[in-house]
């Protein structure tokens, strides 16, 4: 049913659950949500109009099919209807919700532990454990980039390669690894009493068709994952690319993964977001997961991907939740000073709806030696999360088990 996104946010928030009479009085809404109802002049709505256009977003209906993937096989970023219309820098939908809401004077209630306004939650994908493994590999693609940079006479290419590869050069004949930040991003967020999520991969082999990765029998992912787990922090799937809708692919390493640190996985996110909706959330489902956190942006875009930056049930026959993400790094972050702007905007956004905002950051680009930009900002964000008194900062299984406790959504 259409209804059922609507009704399930109205008692997420209110407690209450309200029941739509398709002949109740048209509502009068502000002029930035026209566009979201079908109308660029619309000024009144009737409720049954909300209930579709919030289904049509949420569902990801715009998603289905084939004609608007991107070079990655991925939804692309520039088809879609928010991004067209310059509406997917806000989370619209909560915000039409709650304009509804308070036009039927009906009382929101504090949603998230300890009465706080709103929440943050913080996971890093590990694309990569260290940057020294296969270095002979890595060394002759940068040899070859080089040379092929001045063979076409582009001596800022060719700069750029032959300092990487000198580069690298050094940092294995002092035995530092930049791209194994695990313990440096654990003591940053301990220090402030915080507890995220890492995203593990799980492939069979450290090179394979996903490119130079890890095996999930390295010892360093044993060895990672037991302080991470022992210290409160989580882990979940970081799915492959290949064969992303592959329901025994996911099985299989989501119980490699499971068998290495000995603990059930509850959650996966898909490397490079490879996912196709609604078709990924019934094999998430179906593989057991408890959530999914793909609902974002990759390749440099930000934003709120479906107009939303709280946890919902994609799914009606299913209790998986889709934990949308806002803000993932890049490499490297040139502009600290616009990258905080964004934060801070995507920040309080998410406050003035009581919303949950999800960060992305790779630990292999957390030092400075590895990508230029990305700690100091990821530093800059904790100590003003810190600094907030109306936030709770919660890891993913936590985000989802307040939105069990809080009301039912299916």
């Amino acid at each position: 049913m259409t209804s059922d996104f609507l009704y399930n946010r109205i008692h997420l928030l209110t407690g209450n659950k309200l029941n739509i009479d398709p002949s109740d009085p048209p509502i009068s809404i502000p002029q930035k949500y026209y566009l979201l109802l079908g109308n660029k002049q619309k000024k009144q709505v009737f409720l049954s109009e909300v209930v579709n256009a919030v289904h049509s977003i949420l569902s990801r209906k715009e998603e289905y099919g084939d004609a608007t993937l991107d070079k990655w096989g991925r939804f692309d970023h520039d088809k879609s209807f928010l991004v067209q219309n310059g509406l997917d820098q806000s989370p619209i939908i909560d915000e039409l919700i709650l304009y509804i809401l308070n036009q039927l004077d009906l009382k929101t209630r504090s949603i998230w532990p300890e009465g706080k306004k709103f929440a943050v939650c913080l996971t890093h994908d590990v694309d990569a454990i260290d940057g020294l493994s296969y270095l002979w590999l890595r060394r002759m693609n940068w040899y070859w980039r080089w040379v092929s940079a001045r063979l076409g006479n582009n001596q800022q290419e060719a700069d750029k390669w032959i300092s990487t590869l000198k580069k690298w050069v050094q940092f294995r004949k002092l035995n530092f690894d930049p791209m194994d930040s695990f313990d440096q991003i654990q003591e940053l967020e301990d220090s402030h009493g915080f507890r995220s999520t890492f995203f593990f991969m799980s492939l069979c082999h450290g090179l394979s068709r996903e490119g130079r990765r890890y095996s999930v029998k390295n010892p360093r992912v044993a060895e990672v994952s037991k302080k991470l787990l022992e210290g409160g922090w989580e882990i979940g799937l970081h799915a492959d690319y290949h064969d992303p809708l592959s329901l025994s692919s996911l099985k299989k390493q989501r119980q490699r993964l499971e068998d290495v640190i000995q603990k059930e996985i509850s959650g996966c996110r898909h490397h490079y977001l490879r996912v196709r909706f609604p078709d990924s959330w019934e094999i998430y489902a179906q593989a057991g997961f408890n959530y999914s956190s793909n609902m974002g942006w990759g390749s440099g875009f930000q934003g709120f991907r479906a107009g939303t930056c709280l946890p919902y049930q994609p799914i009606r026959e299913h209790s998986l939740l889709e934990v949308p993400f806002q803000l993932m790094d890049t490499n490297p972050i040139a502009d600290i000073e616009s990258y905080m702007n964004m934060f801070n905007q995507y920040l309080e956004l998410t406050k003035s709806v009581g919303g949950c905002l999800v960060l992305d950051f790779h630990q292999e680009h957390f030092r400075e030696e590895a990508a230029s930009g990305v700690g100091k900002v990821y530093k800059n964000i904790l100590d003003t999360i810190a600094r907030d008194q109306d936030v709770v900062v919660l890891t993913m299984n936590e985000v989802c088990k307040t939105m069990k406790q809080i009301g039912k959504l299916a």
